[in-house]
């Protein structure tokens, strides 16, 4: 999965990648 962080979303994009990399 590819995601493209905002600027405040920047640390919520991280956690999303880790779990989906996860999954």
């Amino acid at each position: 999965h590819d995601y493209c962080a905002g600027d405040d979303n920047e640390m919520i994009g991280g956690i999303n990648y880790f779990i989906h990399s996860m999954m």
